[in-house]
């Protein structure tokens, strides 16, 4: 059974049954503020999966199909020291630097993005698909900082594009474009990297205790990607969703990023060219000063 909002009922938590539903509140979240005030309520009542992994094993690797009690702590740190050892199974690639990863170095208020898609040569071939992970939800394996996951939203909001007051849920397709080798690209500390080739795989979705734990930076992040297809968006919508998550209404699915080579000629030829664009402006805009203050002299 699938309401109107568009969240099949095997992925939200078992409800008990109220006069206030989706289905009678329409599909928009514009207008389904009781609903979300309803499930909060409600929520006491969530039937919360029994997710407490107490092992883990790595996907598709029958040489690691080792298992690791994970039995200390809160139900969300079990849970994530479960997927912690999971991504530890993983085989690493041969070629990965030994030493520090350098920064490709961005003049703002440029981004990565517009780097990327100016790039020329022979990196442009190289470029045709890649990903750039967001630092707030992103994560790294502290034992294989190689291999990693981030979270992404199952359901999305978007607005009808001929009737700006209609809004629709829909499932995602998390896996998107890395269901092939992706070069990808992470943030640390204001400072762009190549991280590498990966494979992206579906670990289990976020329970709700993990989504207890988040971070404000994270949730927000989250919620602002749920809701990136919508048009006119509120701080009460902003506030609806995160009751949504928070009651287990909407989920957040955790893709496993299995790094599965490291490209030299990428890694060097990003390197190359952002310093060549970085220093160039940089004379240039030295130049130009540098004739301004001579022709002011002159007069």
């Amino acid at each position: 059974m699938e309401s109107t909002l568009g969240i099949p009922s095997a992925h939200r938590g078992v409800l008990t049954e109220s006069p206030c539903t989706p289905d009678r509140l329409g599909d928009s979240l514009q207008s389904n503020s009781a609903y979300c005030r309803q499930v909060y309520i409600n929520s006491s009542a969530l039937v919360r999966e029994p997710y407490a992994p107490t092992t883990a094993t790595a996907p598709d690797n029958k040489e690691s199909q080792v298992s690791f009690p994970i039995s200390e702590g809160t139900p969300a740190e079990r849970t994530l020291a479960a997927r912690q050892a999971q991504l530890a199974t993983l085989p690493l690639p041969s070629g990965i630097p030994d030493d520090a990863l350098q920064p490709i170095m961005i003049q703002p208020p440029h981004t990565l993005h517009e780097f990327l898609g100016n790039v020329s040569g022979s990196l442009k071939d190289l470029l045709k698909n890649y990903r750039v992970l967001s630092q707030p939800t992103t994560y790294w394996c502290p034992d294989r900082e190689e291999h990693g996951y981030f979270l992404t939203p199952v359901f999305k909001c978007s607005t009808n594009p001929r009737v700006s007051t209609a809004h629709r849920w829909s499932t995602v397709d998390v896996i998107g474009q890395m269901n092939k080798p992706t070069e990808c690209f992470y943030n640390k500390d204001g400072k762009w990297y190549y991280a590498g080739t990966y494979k992206a795989f579906r670990m289990d979705d976020l329970t709700l205790q993990e989504w207890e734990s988040l971070s404000t930076e994270t949730i927000q992040a989250i919620i602002k990607e749920t809701l990136a297809g919508r048009k006119n968006v509120s701080p009460q919508n902003h506030y609806e969703t995160s009751q949504l998550y928070a009651a287990g209404a909407l989920r957040a699915a955790c893709i496993g990023l299995h790094c599965v080579g490291f490209s030299d000629d990428m890694y060097r030829g990003v390197l190359e060219q952002s310093r060549i664009l970085y220093w160039g402006r940089g004379i240039c805009m030295d130049t130009c000063q540098d004739d301004h203050a001579k022709r002011d002299d002159s007069e």
